[in-house]
């Protein structure tokens, strides 16, 4: 299959388009590890009768996390079309799509580690996991599992990959709801245990479902054809640069500590 350059990007072949969107999956942007879904709860969970704890401890991590994403996703978009230009990826749409997908990820992925040590050795976050024993600390870790399992037997990526920015934005309303009913029960003396346990699996949700939202409202499009249109049309003019692409108010700060905690390491 031949590529095609067009001027507008909106008069592309549906054949010709690099598919790029979701800029990253939720089973890379979610905490799978033990230690990863361990460091994701305790900073973003308020765990068992102490409400003041989750939000001081999130915001704090949810600076660090947003500090770095913007630039990431740039860079890992113009190493995509650098390759392309260079004819470093080359093949199909198809093909295209999936390296330059996974440049973006990996450029993504390599700066959350880095903004994610700073966020790692919090004293507050040592404190609370020293209170778990490993019996608690086991039924966290099945959580995640469980709620992830969950997902996937619904269809959760295939059905948010295609989901345009208003639905994007109905769903998370709905995902911070049950955010709020978790973190009621965490608050409830003697405290709902079982349920304030969900609180953290139900976060990294919210935050993926944010990290698509602002990723659609920075690049200016709001539905997955749009997006990849826009890719595709940077990377067949041979531009290497993503500037205009993500235009007005450029890629906003994201809150997405998701990704970043789940990269954390001792």
């Amino acid at each position: 299959m031949r590529l095609m350059l067009h001027d507008n990007y909106g008069m592309s072949q549906a054949s010709d388009m690099i598919t790029v969107w979701p800029p990253i999956k939720w089973d890379e942007f979610r905490p799978n590890t033990r230690e990863q879904i361990l460091n994701h709860y305790y900073a973003y969970s308020s765990g068992c009768q102490k409400p003041t704890l989750f939000g001081g401890l999130a915001l704090a991590a949810a600076g660090v996390a947003s500090a770095g994403f913007g630039t990431a996703a740039l860079a890992g978009a113009k190493a995509a079309l650098i390759g392309i230009k260079t004819k470093a990826i080359t093949g199909t749409a198809s093909v295209i799509g999936v390296k330059s997908a996974d440049l973006i990820s990996k450029t993504v992925e390599d700066s959350a580690k880095k903004s994610a040590d700073k966020a790692s050795n919090t004293a507050r976050q040592k404190a609370r996991r020293m209170t778990d024993n490993r019996t608690e600390q086991d039924r966290i870790v099945d959580t995640y599992t469980r709620e992830y399992n969950q997902m996937s037997s619904k269809g959760f990526q295939n059905n948010v990959a295609q989901l345009t920015l208003s639905e994007l934005k109905t769903k998370l309303v709905a995902a911070k709801n049950s955010v709020k009913v978790a973190e009621g029960k965490c608050k409830k003396l003697p405290c709902d245990t079982a349920g304030c346990r969900n609180m953290g699996v139900l976060n990294a949700r919210v935050q993926y479902l944010e990290a698509l939202i602002k990723t659609y409202e920075g690049s200016g499009t709001s539905t997955p054809a749009e997006y990849n249109a826009k890719f595709t049309d940077k990377a067949l003019t041979g531009k290497t640069s993503m500037g205009g692409f993500f235009s007005g108010v450029g890629l906003p700060a994201l809150i997405i500590g998701g990704l970043i905690l789940s990269r954390l390491k001792k």
